[in-house]
């Protein structure tokens, strides 16, 4: 059956990445790709716990995929759920976040309340984790007492090669403002721009030198905590690994430009995520559309 499934659906519980995990027993958040979600749809467990939902916002074609599996394996136990996100979005399409993922918000909420004595696995996923998956966990941290800087420092530090597309990061800045009627994540914060943004900046060679603290989403000062279900956000992060993937990435596309003819990035009125054998472009329907050379979504 495996050989069959879509997109290479095979399991592997390696690159699991864990977001949360309570104090005293309960639910682990953890966001992945769908061969993590395969892997758990296989065995049961993941990250050393016993899954217990799992939450897909990723193709339907993996999520009919993972379903199979956990009627196959016997884990019909497992509570799977499927919320679409967008994964071909225009550059200048502007989401309400608040509107888009309530359902899915308010199914991840659910499913991370205390239920039992041991601690178990919620996993969102897309088909990566490098897109759809990071923004709802973003906003998942927006609704639960982060503000959006810090939102950023917890989903970077666990799992730093994330590259939410600009219409999503648009949408949680737009959401942050409609929660807390303030902005923490500024123009300056290069830590909250995308792969295309930052191959963009015309010094991006000093700034590779220097990794300022632009890229480094230092917490706010607030005299209102988080709530107490949230982790404690750390001063101590380093973000200058995630900068690193963006330097790549920015080699990466020079060395294509110089081995190709050149031609637009992105044209038409479309823009995806996705990757193809580390091209730095690709073709879908007559339109080109980005590719990180991070990952795919």
């Amino acid at each position: 059956m495996l050989e069959t499934m879509p997109l290479g659906l095979n399991p592997c519980a390696i690159g699991a990445s864990e977001l949360w995990r309570p104090e005293a027993f309960g639910a682990v958040l953890a966001v992945g790709s769908a061969r993590n979600a395969a892997s758990a749809a296989t065995t049961g467990e993941l990250l050393g716990c016993k899954v217990s939902h799992i939450v897909t916002v990723g193709s339907y074609r993996n999520y009919s995929a993972i379903a199979a599996l956990l009627i196959e394996n016997g884990h019909e136990d497992i509570e799977h759920q499927y919320f679409r996100m967008s994964d071909w979005l225009r550059p200048d399409e502007e989401l309400d976040l608040k509107v888009e993922l309530s359902e899915a918000l308010q199914a991840l909420q659910s499913a991370v309340q205390p239920m039992g004595t041991e601690d178990r696995i919620v996993l969102l996923h897309c088909d990566q984790g490098h897109n759809r998956s990071p923004t709802l966990a973003l906003s998942f941290f927006l609704y639960n007492g982060h503000n959006l800087r810090q939102a950023y420092q917890r989903l970077l530090q666990a799992r730093p090669d994330v590259d939410p597309l600009p219409p999503y990061r648009r949408g949680l800045q737009t959401l942050e403002s409609e929660l807390y009627g303030e902005q923490t994540v500024f123009e300056h914060d290069y830590f909250a721009r995308h792969i295309t943004e930052l191959m963009s900046l015309p010094n991006i060679k000093e700034l590779a030198c220097a990794c300022p603290a632009s890229f480094h989403p230092q917490p706010i000062e607030d005299d209102e905590e988080p709530l107490e279900e949230t982790l404690d956000t750390s001063e101590t992060f380093d973000a200058s690994e995630t900068f690193s993937f963006a330097l790549t990435a920015c080699s990466s596309e020079n060395e294509l430009r110089r081995e190709r003819p050149k031609r637009p990035l992105i044209q038409g009125s479309a823009l995806c995520h996705c990757r193809l054998d580390g091209r730095a472009d690709c073709c879908r329907g007559g339109k080109w559309c980005h590719v990180s050379l991070i990952g795919s979504a």
